[in-house]
């Protein structure tokens, strides 16, 4: 068995439906310039992992735009890319789990 971290793209669906409008306002903004794909192009990378054979052998890997993505700073502004994860307990609402640690 393997599993992949997989991120479909900006997909604009009906989920959206139902945010008030300054919610979808915000979005937009924090996603100016990006192309938006179809749900079929966001499918695409999911499809690929569940099926190519190019990732055989592998597993725990992040992928986007059907491929392993590429390692990117922490600070990058890009939007793509894979970034180390960091915790921080302080930012975190009582802690991580039930022991706060």
């Amino acid at each position: 068995m393997r599993a992949f971290a997989v991120h479909p793209g900006a997909i604009v669906t009906d989920l959206m439906r139902s945010l008030p409008p300054e919610e979808i306002a915000a979005i937009q903004a924090r996603l100016a310039g990006t192309t938006f794909k179809t749900t079929e192009q966001g499918a695409a990378t999911s499809v690929w992992c569940a099926a190519s054979a190019q990732l055989d052998g592998m597993g725990g890997v992040y992928c986007e735009d059907v491929e392993v993505a590429t390692p990117v700073a922490a600070d990058a502004t890009s939007l793509t890319g894979v970034r180390p994860w960091r915790v921080r307990v302080s930012s975190t609402k009582g802690g991580l789990g039930a022991g706060g640690a």
